[in-house]
């Protein structure tokens, strides 16, 4: 500050100091109005290499999706301040065009939408169950498989959204410093399923209400576990400031990715569904559940090997068959040295092969018209073979 000051018209100063003449010219701006601000920011998210404009009026709802934090961030200080005054800000960021964050699990790939930082940063971490699929690797109990599972937690950021199966006995016993969204029929949830309508092959509806309102979805794929990822995509799709009609239209616009559940139509009311990706004792009961229910003349379940059971291994393939024999399918093919305890239980109508071409003659007799055929076993037994012969089928060839 200069020890001088004040207004001059020539320069006749003689204390030290900085002296400045301002001559503002007239203006027909009204006092008090808001306009429009333009800041250069460093941002570890967010658009590259474009201008972008943030409004005082939609700051609160899309900071979560535009700058990946929650509008009360320290991160986002800046910004908060300026709209505070401001009508619109134009924003720059100056530091754009780093590497997107990036992970590959399952052969599937996610990449982050923007560089930066915070690609790296976890918001939501989802469980939806603990089963005993790869339980060998786990130490060979759930308990063991919850422990591999909560591993996640260390990595999501404080403030960060939990979201659980609110029907699984071993995730209800969660104490988490987060906040945390329990999804499922249970009176308990947060997140409650209710009035389930089955439409058989083709899906379920199904209404989903949260905290703050509820959703008529339409699954577009079978199977009653098919509610819990549904209701965790509309609670995170809620925490993520979609509107109703995108998690709506999200949900009915599911398509499975893979050989799961996959259904093939083919000629004379033929059906398969190919549901090979993976398979763990879980899953192989709400398969099979499925298979039953569609409405057909014949079900055939051509089921293989379940992988990484370890000591749980025999009994878990001998109660796949038991579940056969309850479901009264007409006919059961077991493939693999593991599979042959599901045909000891699956009844009369069952047969054991060692081998998939062994067993492919008999299964091109029993795929008839009218005929569903499930297809499933761990990823490893490469049923995708079967599905692929199957897929030739027609009036000529069977």
């Amino acid at each position: 500050m200069p020890i001088g000051g004040g207004t001059f018209t020539v320069q006749n100063k003689i204390l030290p100091g900085a002296y400045i003449n301002f001559v503002s010219m007239g203006t027909n701006a009204k006092m008090g109005s808001r306009g429009v601000a333009a800041l250069p920011l460093e941002l570890n998210w967010g658009p590259d290499d474009k201008v972008f404009t943030m409004t005082a009026t939609d700051f609160n709802a899309t900071s979560l999706k535009v700058f990946g934090y929650d509008p009360t961030d320290a991160n986002i200080l800046l910004v908060r301040e300026a709209l505070k005054r401001a009508k619109s800000l134009l924003i720059y960021r100056v530091n754009g065009g780093g590497a997107k964050a990036s992970a590959t699990v399952g052969g599937m790939t996610v990449t982050a939408k923007y560089g930066g930082t915070h690609g790296n940063d976890i918001m939501v971490a989802v469980i939806t169950n603990v089963g005993d699929a790869h339980i060998e690797n786990l130490g060979g109990t759930r308990q063991g498989t919850l422990r591999a599972k909560c591993e996640i937690f260390d990595h999501l950021r404080p403030g960060g959204l939990a979201v659980l199966c609110g029907d699984d006995a071993l995730l209800n016993g969660l104490d988490l410093p987060f906040e945390t969204l329990r999804c499922g029929r249970s009176e308990h949830c947060n997140v409650r399923v209710t009035d389930i309508v089955r439409r058989g092959i083709d899906g379920l509806d199904c209404t989903v209400t949260t905290p703050r309102r509820s959703y008529r979805l339409s699954i577009p794929s079978p199977g009653d576990y098919m509610i819990y990822s549904a209701s965790m995509a509309v609670a995170i799709g809620e925490y993520l400031g979609l509107s109703e009609q995108e998690i709506v239209e999200g949900v009915a616009g599911y398509v499975s990715t893979g050989s799961r559940m996959r259904r093939i139509r083919l000629p004379e009311d033929r059906l398969i569904i190919d549901d090979c990706y993976n398979a763990n004792p879980q899953a192989m009961e709400a398969a099979l559940e499925i298979l039953a229910d569609t409405a057909c003349r014949r079900r055939v379940a051509v089921l293989g090997d379940m992988g990484e059971l370890g000591p749980i291994s025999r009994d878990a393939h001998l109660q796949v068959g038991r579940t056969t024999a309850r479901l009264g399918l007409d006919a059961v093919i077991a493939i693999g040295p593991k599979a042959a305890a599901i045909a000891e239980t699956a009844g009369p109508r069952a047969q054991h092969f060692a081998a998939i071409e062994e067993a492919l003659p008999a299964l091109r007799r029993k795929f008839t018209p009218g005929t569903a055929v499930l297809v499933k076993a761990s990823h490893a037994m490469e049923f995708g073979k079967i599905v692929s012969e199957l897929e030739k089928c027609n009036e000529s060839t069977i």
